[in-house]
């Protein structure tokens, strides 16, 4: 009679590597929403009005966080409002990250906000002139 032994084989869970992926993973995510919501805030400007514009400064200037009253009013402002289709929360490019996780829908906030606030402070000085100087 012949007794074979087997090497006992015990999977290996590398957990580095898994938190390493995981965070570049989390960090390409990111780096997506930002450029979307910044790509809508772009495109959005063309239809803001000029009393929005500012509100749209003073809170980026005070800053924006979760649980704030400003972050509020600007992502029901951004879901209900002034954007074109394709930005549209619930059928955007990245739609289907930002409703379940808050700091993709912070990070899209500030982009958002960004796109916006770059073309405004190109074109600021235009407006604000007097016609006819």
């Amino acid at each position: 009679m012949a007794i074979s032994l087997q090497e006992q084989i015990t999977p290996t869970f590398d957990s580095e590597s898994l938190v390493k992926r995981l965070r570049e993973d989390k960090e390409t995510i990111s780096k997506q929403v930002h450029e979307f919501g910044f790509n809508c805030g772009v495109k959005s400007v063309s239809v803001l009005s000029y009393q929005e514009l500012h509100r749209i400064k003073n809170l980026s200037v005070a800053g924006i966080e979760l649980d704030t009253e400003a972050f509020i009013y600007m992502w029901d402002f951004l879901d209900n409002h002034h954007y074109q289709n394709e930005c549209r929360l619930d059928a955007g490019e990245l739609s289907y990250l930002l409703p379940d996780d808050d700091q993709n829908k912070l990070t899209f906030v500030k982009s958002w906000m960004e796109g916006v606030l770059s073309v405004w402070n190109q074109i600021k000085s235009e407006v604000d002139q007097e016609d006819g100087e």
